[in-house]
């Protein structure tokens, strides 16, 4: 019975240590991809991880609370979260970091995306009948995007950044649902019609006085995630 006991432990032992490398072999680190590394200055054992939502540290494959650096792959950013299931407080990184600082050895979840280049300009996002144009700034203008009638589960798919949008120009047969979290989940805006500044939970309106919010109140520089649905008028 020891023996077999020692044997499990020794095949659970192999299977952890295999999702880790040694640092040298993350120095590769590709866009939409993270190195973390248990130690400072990218050291000690680390793991590569892809686009996701990594809820504990077994999902990341380093133990619990051993982050103390990362490498980020061009064109992602990397949230680092104090508590499982992204609570707690969260960081975020656009750019490697030899040292964590306040984070070093606190992390337990971790939000990997791909950072949404600015490409469309307000002159570029006109939608039609069937579609909404999503805006970065207030009064339709930044970087923006147009989606037609479907599911966007995350900023990738929605085409700005997440936590931008601040104001949405809808087209007369559709209505935009946005959601706070990515993959959906509870409502935090509705908008059947046109809507030039989007209330934020702290931010002030920077046009007071010009116009009055359409639609459920809040969703400004809070919306991760996108349905787009067709109305009967």
């Amino acid at each position: 019975m020891k023996s077999k006991l020692n044997y499990a432990l020794a095949v659970l032992s192999m299977a952890l240590f295999s999702q880790l490398s040694l640092a040298g072999q993350c120095d590769a680190v590709k866009s939409g991809q993270v190195a973390f590394f248990e130690h400072g200055k990218y050291k000690g054992a680390c793991v590569i991880r892809g686009v996701g939502r990594y809820e504990n540290s077994n999902g990341i494959g380093i133990g619990n609370d051993k982050i103390s650096s990362v490498k980020v792959g061009s064109g992602t950013q990397v949230r680092l979260c104090r508590d499982n299931g992204f609570r707690g407080g969260c960081e975020l990184y656009t750019k490697s970091a030899p040292s964590l600082k306040g984070m070093n050895d606190k992390t337990s979840s971790a939000i990997i995306e791909k950072v949404v280049p600015t490409k469309s300009t307000a002159a570029n996002c006109r939608p039609n009948a069937n579609q909404v144009a999503v805006f970065e700034h207030s009064e339709y203008k930044g970087a923006c995007a147009v989606l037609g009638v479907g599911n966007y589960k995350n900023s990738s798919e929605i085409g700005v950044a997440n936590d931008t949008i601040t104001s949405v120009l809808v087209g007369s047969n559709v209505a935009m649902v946005g959601y706070k979290n990515t993959n959906y989940g509870s409502v935090n805006f509705f908008g059947d019609k046109n809507v030039p500044y989007m209330k934020g939970k702290d931010s002030p309106n920077p046009l007071k006085g010009k116009v009055v919010e359409v639609g459920t109140p809040g969703g400004g520089d809070s919306i991760s995630s996108i349905r787009v649905i067709k109305t009967c008028r």
